[in-house]
């Protein structure tokens, strides 16, 4: 379950919609043959059934004002399924920066309470470098 909870936590970094944030120039960072990267992180989920929306959107606020101050930070979506399959995309400069977040996640409360709601029986997480051709 602590696996489960510390790689959840990269990948809760996500957004409804994809906002400007300070860090957007990062995606535009130059790599050999004039390409970009990311890494993305995305996970998909469902909420316990005690737990309801409008609680997993205000945890997803919380956790996101947090994630605005890491290094790295690109930005983050999250969405819903008909199915009540929740998705978490999370986009880093690259791995460290995403890996720095894992780490530093778990003092945050509203990582501990979005964790609190997820049935984590029902995740399936990936993880990918995406190569951006300029």
């Amino acid at each position: 379950m602590k696996v489960f909870a510390t790689v959840f936590a990269l990948l809760m970094m996500v957004s409804f919609a994809h906002p400007q944030t300070k860090n957007d120039s990062l995606r535009s960072t130059k790599i050999q043959n004039n390409a970009a990267m990311e890494f993305v992180g995305i996970a998909k989920f469902k909420i316990k059934p005690e737990f309801s929306d409008e609680q997993m959107l205000k945890a997803e606020k919380e956790i996101r004002k947090a994630m605005a101050e890491q290094a790295g930070f690109l930005f983050r979506e999250l969405g819903k399924f008909p199915d009540g399959y929740w998705i978490v995309s999370i986009h880093w400069k690259d791995k460290e920066s995403g890996s720095k977040w894992t780490e530093n996640s778990k003092k945050y409360q509203a990582v501990q309470n979005q964790h609190q709601m997820i049935d984590f029986s029902t995740m399936r997480m990936e993880f990918y470098e995406k190569q951006i051709i300029n």
